[in-house]
């Protein structure tokens, strides 16, 4: 989940925040995110990582894939990471993959800041424009678990 901050004012009754500079479109915690909701595509876990990782580094600008993470038998974690252009801050994009069903694979993703508070929703369009290229993506339905996570 995005990172809570603590309230720092006179006022604060001790209660936490979301951080400003994050973006989260899941089932759970939510942040920042909109009218999105996490997607379901029909196509296998392997399409959907190989179209994620060229989006990171060939389609929206200053990204890299970092690491690209088993999280159980049927589910990839993808890590991007993306650096402004004037200031030269860091930002972290997590996308989650899990097959639904044995055609489905369900995306969910945070994106946020490494440091400060806020982003100028940066992290929310980056998430935006992530969200409409794999909407847009001409999917070929497949078996969504293939053999690198099965």
């Amino acid at each position: 989940m995005c990172a809570k901050v603590w309230e720092d004012s006179a006022a604060s009754d001790g209660w936490y925040y979301m951080l400003e500079g994050c973006t989260r479109v899941a089932d759970e915690e939510s942040n920042n995110s909109g009218s999105m909701t996490s997607l379901e595509l029909s196509t296998s876990i392997c399409e959907a990582q190989r179209v994620l990782s060229h989006w990171t580094s060939n389609v929206e600008k200053r990204g890299a894939l970092l690491d690209e993470l088993a999280t159980g038998p049927h589910a990839e974690m993808l890590h991007g990471r993306f650096v402004s252009a004037f200031w030269g801050f860091t930002d972290d994009t997590l996308v989650q993959l899990e097959c639904q069903s044995s055609s489905i694979v369900k995306v969910q993703a945070q994106s946020q800041l490494r440091i400060g508070k806020s982003d100028m929703d940066v992290n929310y369009y980056r998430v935006k424009r992530l969200w409409e290229y794999l909407e847009e993506y001409p999917w070929e339905p497949a078996e969504c678990y293939c053999n690198s996570t099965a």
